[in-house]
């Protein structure tokens, strides 16, 4: 069954950064902007204009971290503008739509929407040989509608798509990538903002900046101006602003973490071990996924960082990712904030029993005091396990704690004179988490599990050095 090809009158307007956007040639055309600067719109149309100028029927790939930010975000924006000429094939995942190209032939091209968090999802998505292939949110994102921060898309999946475009009779080849502004930590910095424009050049990339509040003419009244007032200034500065956030005020909390020793790319979890979760709440909670090794070596796979939420949708959350991620894997242990046994004055409920309601396993509360949980972590992040550190993090599906080890969870002040807490930022929230998990996993001062009895030492006994009692008759009394 094929779209309906009715005459379609599309009125768009691009911004500025949108045409020059859309006037450059470039293999890869990266957009960077804040929330509300039409990046989505702009990738959409870049397609409809590559269909007009194609000979044969197009392949497009969209690919996002889930469906439900494709079927929520993305694919509603494509009804908006392409819907009326477009058909939606569930069982295939994909739209077929129809437009006339400038020879005045109408084709029906596909764009599959597809979602995958890790590069072997999307090794078998990139089977296909497509013309197109667009990146949507490849840096963490907020989304409204969850009110989570996604964890984005990793660096294989871009390099996995660099050699899948090579569809037979297509002209045009692109790989469109739309996001908002990352960390100086995140592999789409280092593969777009650190080289310069002349070294994008010569890899047939480009980058484009959206500035601020460009689109506010086709945008809610307030849009940014709420979003002002209800967040703090490194949200706003990022979301709203579009600015890159890589400085920091004050001092960083862990010193113990390195780059290129603490973080990996693409680490899987270990079959039949149960997992370790660990969680922070509050109107920001938030849940690391991770297990423990018998060696004690903690791995940390996939972060979930939730805003104004509470303890049934973080549950609900977590069950979630639990069975689309992690499916065959069980929960062992669940460690969290101890107020989360502080009961409600209106239900008495806590959100420990709420969390055992949705997850079946009861929540343990971790060390109350920050200094012992710091020093937990600074412990793991300081053990070597044959050969490995003793934490061992995921770079692409947990950047933002990553981010938030690597220097953005801080101590207030400056020249010298420092708070005694640290700061409660966009960070702090998965950094506690990790905190809470460490301090009750792992013996802070021997960096052992908690759970595991050491062997007794057995004492030995030296005659030449070891007192030993004398009675009468031994031969020590002569």
């Amino acid at each position: 069954m094929e779209a309906d090809p009715k005459p379609l009158l599309i009125e768009y307007k691009p911004n500025h950064s949108a045409l020059a956007f859309h006037n450059s040639d470039r293999r890869v055309k990266a957009i960077c902007g804040p929330m509300g600067s039409g990046k989505s719109t702009m990738a959409i149309m870049e397609i409809a204009l590559a269909a007009t100028e194609a000979k044969v029927p197009l392949r497009i790939l969209v690919l996002r971290e889930s469906y439900r930010q494709l079927k929520d975000s993305t694919k509603a924006t494509w009804n908006e503008w392409l819907g009326p000429c477009s058909l939606w094939v569930e069982q295939d995942k994909c739209f077929r739509f129809s437009l006339p190209n400038k020879w005045g032939e109408v084709l029906t091209h596909e764009a599959h929407f597809r979602h995958a968090r890790r590069v072997e999802e999307a090794s078998n998505l990139l089977s296909t040989e497509y013309a197109i292939i667009w990146l949507e949110e490849p840096v963490p994102a907020f989304q409204m509608s969850e009110g989570i921060m996604g964890a984005g898309l990793p660096e294989g999946m871009f390099n996995l798509a660099l050699g899948r475009q090579r569809q037979k009779g297509a002209t045009r080849f692109h790989i469109l990538l739309t996001f908002n502004p990352p960390s100086r930590h995140h592999w789409i910095y280092k593969r777009f903002f650190k080289p310069t424009a002349e070294d994008l050049a010569v890899m047939d990339f480009e980058l484009f900046r959206s500035p601020p509040k460009e689109n506010t003419a086709n945008l809610p009244k307030g849009y940014y101006e709420i979003l002002e007032k209800q967040w703090d200034e490194d949200l706003v500065r990022r979301f709203v602003l579009g600015e890159v956030v890589t400085i920091y005020p004050g001092k960083p909390v862990f010193t113990q973490f390195h780059d290129t020793m603490h973080f990996k790319s693409d680490l899987k979890p270990i079959p039949g071990l149960p997992f370790v979760l660990m969680l922070d709440f509050g109107l920001t909670p938030c849940c690391i996924f991770s297990q423990v090794k018998a060696t004690g070596q903690l791995r940390c796979y996939q972060e979930l960082q939730m805003f104004e939420s509470g303890a049934t949708e973080l549950g609900e959350a977590i069950r979630h990712v639990m069975h689309n991620d992690f499916d065959g894997f069980n929960i062992g242990r669940i460690w969290g904030d101890p107020a989360g046994a502080a009961r409600a004055q209106t239900d008495k409920t806590t959100p420990f029993g709420i969390l055992f309601k949705i997850l079946g396993v009861p929540v343990m509360p971790g060390d109350q005091d920050i200094y012992t949980r710091l020093e937990a972590v600074r412990a793991r992040a300081k053990t070597i396990i044959d050969h490995e550190p003793g934490i061992l993090i995921d770079r692409d599906a947990c950047s933002s704690l990553m981010e938030g080890l690597l220097g953005a969870y801080r101590y207030p002040g400056q020249a010298g004179e420092y708070g005694a807490s640290p700061l409660k930022n966009n960070f702090s929230h998965l950094a506690d988490a990790l905190q809470y998990g460490c301090s009750r996993e792992f013996d802070v001062l021997s960096g052992t599990r908690m759970n595991e009895k050491p062997e007794p030492k057995r004492p030995r006994f030296n005659p030449l050095s070891d007192s030993r009692a004398t009675h009468r008759g031994s031969w020590m009394v002569h």
